[in-house]
């Protein structure tokens, strides 16, 4: 096992802990965006 292996793990893990976290806050912001426009579409009347 050379060096270059023993140092892809951390990376390799670093990177999966950024790309879930950046999952979950966008999720969380898609979450908040859509609970701000279900209240403002109760808030206001139709357009009809």
């Amino acid at each position: 096992m050379s060096l270059g292996d023993v140092d892809f793990f951390p990376t390799s893990a670093t990177h999966n802990m950024v790309f879930t976290l950046g999952l979950r806050h966008t999720f969380v912001v898609w979450q908040r965006a859509m609970a701000l426009v279900q209240s403002t579409a109760i808030q206001t009347p139709p357009l009809r």
